[in-house]
């Protein structure tokens, strides 16, 4: 496996869930065996070493600041948790401090975000969420394909 790819939120949030159900529709275009597709309600400590093992690690959440429906792509570099250690803030650049100190290794990793415009109690996504999930597939197969410094 080259790449992980991992969409994460509350499908019961609405907009929240825009990362799992981003997730779920790459699984069904990608059919490639160097690509492991999950969706998570929230991240696991676990997936560092699963990073620890790909070239390229991209994660997929909404987040609720920004135009609803903007689509963000931001390099991840490793971070030193806060105090709360292992809580609902674990985050991609903790992961990857978690992998590089367990594992001594680390891929390079993209955080994909969209701002969402509902985060109640509700199933679906808003509309404007639902027409820029074309734009964040599109974003992140290309990430998929990107060279690492190692290839």
């Amino acid at each position: 496996m080259r790449v992980l790819i991992v969409g994460y939120g509350n499908p019961l949030r609405g907009d929240d869930g825009v990362g799992p159900e981003a997730a779920r529709r790459l699984a069904a275009e990608l059919q490639d065996p160097e690509i492991e597709i999950l969706t998570e309600v929230q991240l696991k400590p676990e997936l560092a070493e699963l990073m620890s093992r790909v070239e390229i690690a991209i994660f997929i959440d909404a987040r609720a600041d920004g135009e609803p429906g903007e689509v963000r792509i931001e390099e991840v570099v490793p971070r030193e948790p806060a105090e709360q250690t292992f809580t609902h803030q674990f985050a991609p650049p903790m992961l990857l401090m978690t992998a590089r100190i367990l594992y001594s290794r680390i891929p390079r990793t993209f955080l994909v975000s969209i701002a969402g415009q509902n985060f109640e109690l509700s199933e679906g996504l808003s509309a404007v969420v639902k027409a820029a999930l074309p734009e964040v597939l599109r974003t992140v197969q290309s990430l998929s394909q990107t060279r690492t410094s190692t290839d």
